[in-house]
């Protein structure tokens, strides 16, 4: 890089989003960067789902650069102003309908319950090992990808010294696709909320209810049932609205934080999009979705099936004939 004029450190800071420069934060790293806008429009062609298409040229052509306290900042003209909410409603869809969707992420999940018995037992790169294979081997830190990790795995396949059967039952589940059976009770079910406190009770009442499970092959003490309970860190929401804003406030003012849209009106005024009474953001940005999701192995669930774990799902009958 300093052989072409570039400073690596100045490159890395537009990288991570902790730029001097607000502009080019904003371009990179926030609710309306360049990379968002690529990869929703690009998995959308690739894979034909249509949740990720959103009306990308008009909103393109009516970005401004506008300033705010003396900085450069990205704000979008009022009148795409339904166009950047339809951006964050895409996105939000999309990654409640493909990425983290419970039928869709199963093996990322069990991939990570894997990594974290690898990290465990020292079969992997921890953060702090790949941070100085990176400052002294940077060449080898290209082969931590993804076929280092399925390597990994049939090697530990190939050994079978793997003693915790969950553990060698999801290595199986991995390198052959055997997807794991994903339990269909009204509690795990993905649900919008609207607070801390909902979400703190929602995960009550799914720990009670795992818990009923987990007392039960308890009892049976069969070596080769287990249960996988995933509880998404955070959940998928819309935007940061303007309360959640506030509390992590981090700039002087709202309008030169890096992650909110703003929205510049033909007089050169700015606000934030979640303020705006004319765009369906401010509602939903009060809401995330919550995707919990348990999954569990065949023979696991086929035993809590026969005591009767699971409400029976009610067959609908067909209309008379009159």
């Amino acid at each position: 890089m300093l052989k072409y004029g570039f400073d690596p450190k100045e490159v890395a800071q537009i990288a991570t989003g902790t730029s001097p420069s607000l502009l080019a934060n904003q371009l990179c790293h926030s609710d309306l960067d360049a990379d968002r806008i690529d990869y929703l429009l690009r998995d959308a062609q690739h894979t034909g789902i249509k949740y990720g298409r959103f009306d990308w040229q008009y909103l393109i052509n009516n970005l401004r650069v506008v300033e705010v306290n003396g900085k450069e900042t990205l704000a979008v003209g009022e009148k795409a102003i339904q166009a950047a909410s339809d951006f964050l409603i895409s996105r939000f869809s999309w990654y409640s309908q493909i990425i983290r969707h419970a039928m869709s992420a199963k093996f990322d999940v069990i991939a990570g319950k894997v990594c974290e018995y690898f990290l465990d037992h020292n079969l992997v790169y921890s953060m702090d090992e790949l941070k100085r294979l990176i400052q002294k081997q940077p060449i080898e830190f290209y082969n931590f990808n993804d076929i280092f990790f399925m390597n990994l795995l049939q090697e530990e396949k190939k050994k079978g010294t793997t003693r915790d059967k969950m553990i060698s039952e999801m290595i199986s589940m991995i390198l052959f696709r055997i997807p794991p059976k994903l339990i269909f009770e009204p509690v795990f079910k993905n649900r919008f909320v609207a607070s801390k406190e909902e979400r703190e009770e929602l995960i009550a009442q799914i720990n009670k209810e795992v818990l009923k499970y987990q007392r039960l092959l308890k009892g049976i003490r069969n070596p080769n049932t287990w249960l996988l309970v995933h509880i998404p860190l955070s959940d998928i929401r819309f935007t940061k609205n303007i309360e959640w804003l506030k509390r992590s406030q981090q700039a002087p003012s709202l309008l030169e934080e890096r992650d909110p849209i703003k929205i510049v009106d033909d007089d050169g005024d700015v606000s934030l999009l979640v303020e705006k009474d004319n765009s369906v953001i401010k509602v939903l940005s009060r809401f995330t979705n919550f995707t919990p999701a348990i999954y569990t192995s065949r023979e696991t669930y086929k035993i809590l099936d026969e005591h009767g774990c699971f409400n029976p799902i009610p067959i609908k009958k067909a209309a008379s004939s009159s």
